[in-house]
């Protein structure tokens, strides 16, 4: 509602219930049927708003796609004080480590830059509870599978994970199977208003 819409898409209807209850989750459906307000949905059920640490990670393949993330995510999350940072290349480093060190417990960045904060060990995943990859089918094509990899390799044993995607190349398929366990696959045909 708070974005718009009145009634949930299909896709959001179908892969809110396996991701909120603990299902690493794989979600196949095109651009513009409501993967974005689905990962903000779904962060917003399982971050605990009175702690400082990092819950939620969503990784985006443009700083722009992060800043449309952030900006969803406060809108939709305005009554819970959403503590959220976009990380990116391009900005100083500094300045965000500086914001991960205050404490924020929704993180939304781009698979290189988030990479370089978890290597520094300003990025903390310790307290992870959900990983979402998206536009996975995007990242890949541009080059970041190896990054991606990398980054799901500190990501704690027990944190849920969900990828989505508008499609399901072989490489894509090839991470999910790196990334997922015993995942529930949904998959939406074409784009419908919600």
């Amino acid at each position: 509602i708070e974005c718009g819409y009145s009634k949930p898409f299909q896709v959001q209807d179908r892969a809110l219930i396996p991701i909120l209850g603990g299902r690493d989750t794989f979600v196949e459906s095109p651009t513009g049927s409501g993967k974005a307000i689905l990962a903000i949905i779904s962060a917003l059920q399982v971050i605990d708003p009175t702690s400082k640490d990092c819950q939620v990670l969503i990784l985006c393949p443009t700083r722009e796609r992060t800043r449309t993330i952030k900006e969803m995510a406060m809108k939709i999350g305005k009554k819970m004080d959403l503590k959220a940072v976009e990380i990116f290349g391009g900005r100083p480093m500094n300045d965000q480590e500086k914001v991960l060190k205050e404490g924020v417990s929704l993180v939304i960045g781009t698979p290189g830059r988030t990479y370089d904060l978890l290597d520094r060990g300003s990025l903390k995943l310790k307290h992870l509870k959900l990983l979402i990859v998206e536009e996975c089918d995007v990242m890949i094509d541009i080059g970041f599978e190896d990054i991606l990899k990398s980054i799901v390799k500190h990501v704690p044993p027990n944190v849920r994970m969900c990828i989505f995607s508008s499609s399901c190349t072989s490489a894509v398929g090839k991470f999910h199977e790196f990334c997922l366990r015993n995942p529930v696959g949904i998959r939406r045909d074409t784009p419908s208003g919600g």
